[in-house]
């Protein structure tokens, strides 16, 4: 075949372009969306990262504090009951008539260290009780200190303040103290 020189300039110019086209199409495009995708993976890793570390901070806090309560429970003298403590601070409050309480049993939670003994305290339902006097005795449940020193870790649950409709003044009051026993 003999071209000439227009011809062999077009077949060349149009050599070069199927060419260039096929290396975009082929290479280069694929390699930049791959660039592009690795960069956007790096990223979202990193986030992951900072987060697993956060994560890993905010466990190794909370795996200090269990073994805090761990410590404080286990310090426990042996004769700690918790009735005897809530009816020991009602007495000195002198609100033992405005409360009556009943023992809660006891629950664990599945996998835990730890089981939850319960008082369930009506308070105000026999005589007349003001919101001063429930704000008091919850005020002392929430402080007090166990006799060895030890803040006694109660927690009060599920509480629901009505008016006393049987006595037709003051309040009543139904509430849950609960702390955490060793199994």
């Amino acid at each position: 075949m003999n071209l000439g020189k227009r011809e062999k300039v077009m077949l060349i110019g149009g050599g070069t372009v199927v060419l260039v086209i096929t290396l975009w199409f082929f290479v280069f495009n694929p390699y930049l969306n791959r660039m592009d995708t690795l960069s956007k993976n790096v990223m979202a890793f990193e986030t992951q990262l900072e987060e697993m570390k956060s994560r890993s901070a905010s466990y190794l806090q909370m795996q200090g504090k269990v073994e805090e309560v761990q410590a404080i429970v286990s310090s426990r003298s042996g004769n700690f009951e918790l009735y005897s403590h809530v009816s020991g601070l009602a007495q000195d409050l002198g609100l033992e008539e405005n409360c009556e309480l009943k023992t809660s049993s006891g629950t664990r939670t599945r996998g835990s260290r730890f089981r939850r003994e319960g008082v369930h305290v009506t308070f105000g339902d026999d005589s007349p009780a003001s919101m001063e006097e429930l704000t008091k005795l919850l005020y002392a449940i929430y402080s007090s200190v166990e006799p060895n020193g030890y803040p006694a870790l109660l927690v009060i649950d599920n509480i629901t303040v009505s008016r006393n409709s049987a006595k037709k003044k003051g309040i009543r009051a139904e509430f849950l103290v609960t702390t955490p026993g060793l199994v």
